[in-house]
């Protein structure tokens, strides 16, 4: 199976600096990991290679396809456009009923009223 994933400029950048700097070794296998799939190395090629498990190098492409190198290097969600699975629901919900339940006249959605209710 081929976990290649692609990085942009940015974030091959961040990664490298984790890599190559002198913080939490974790953090630094993560990051190498990472580009070496940007690399198009295979997970049997790194697991051969950095002497780990499948279920690591599994781990780190399921946070390198979200898209968030913050997810790799475990910094938190701060830099990634993450919503919360409430928040979709709510969206569904109030998109299932109509502006008049809402107390507004209007019998379609527009993205200000919407905005508007769901503040």
């Amino acid at each position: 199976m081929d976990g290649s994933i692609r990085l942009s400029d940015e974030y091959r950048k961040r990664l490298l600096d984790a890599y190559r700097g002198s913080g939490d070794a974790r953090l630094a296998r993560r990051a190498h990991v990472t580009l070496l799939l940007a690399d198009g190395r295979t997970y049997r090629g790194i697991m051969g290679l950095l002497f780990c498990s499948s279920g690591f190098v599994s781990d780190v492409v399921q946070d390198s396809r979200r898209g968030c190198v913050a997810m790799v290097l475990r910094e938190g969600a701060a830099d990634c456009a993450t919503t919360p699975f409430w928040w979709l629901q709510l969206v569904e919900w109030t998109l299932q009923r109509t502006p008049q339940d809402f107390g507004d006249f209007r019998s379609r959605w527009s993205c200000a009223l919407l905005a508007e209710v769901l503040a």
